[in-house]
């Protein structure tokens, strides 16, 4: 099942507007799948991979992702 943008925000816990800097400002952050020519649908597997490896470079780092 994929999830739209507000879904999408929902599952990770973060408001929209979070959600939405997130596309402009992390690079790592999975790419959404246009399924439309005016939606992006976002894979909850690749959103749990990229949440794990951010716990993981925060961990390595002591404190907060860059």
């Amino acid at each position: 099942m994929l999830l739209n943008g507000k879904q999408t925000a929902e599952y990770l816990g973060i408001a929209r507007t979070k959600f939405y800097a997130l596309l402009k400002v992390d690079p790592t952050f999975p790419k959404g799948v246009a399924l439309t020519s005016s939606q992006r649908f976002w894979d909850p597997a690749r959103l749990d991979a990229w949440r794990e490896a951010r716990f993981a470079e925060v961990n390595s780092k002591g404190g907060r992702a860059a």
